[in-house]
């Protein structure tokens, strides 16, 4: 589990992502979870991510982000927690 410190920065970049205040958005938001966040929303949040990462992102993941703590795995390590990486 992140610390409070590293979601409040997920759930911020998450809200510049979708253009919506991080008050809006809820600790264990979901993507899907606000009509913000839909697919539109979510390769938004994808393109943020490969910016700031200064990489693309492998296609598996593009299913596999589905939350702040994911959010927050990406922004402080670069890649996903253990086992939320699809095998195909």
């Amino acid at each position: 589990m992140k610390s409070k410190n590293q979601i409040v920065a997920a759930k911020a970049f998450l809200a510049e992502a979708l253009n919506v205040a991080p008050e809006e958005l809820a600790d264990d938001i979901q993507v899907g979870e606000t009509q913000e966040w839909d697919s539109l929303g979510h390769m938004r949040l994808l393109l943020a991510i490969e910016e700031r990462l200064g990489k693309q992102l492998p296609a598996a993941w593009v299913v596999a982000i589905r939350n702040l703590e994911d959010i927050a795995a990406l922004l402080k390590d670069g890649t996903l927690p253990e086992g939320r990486i699809p095998s195909w």
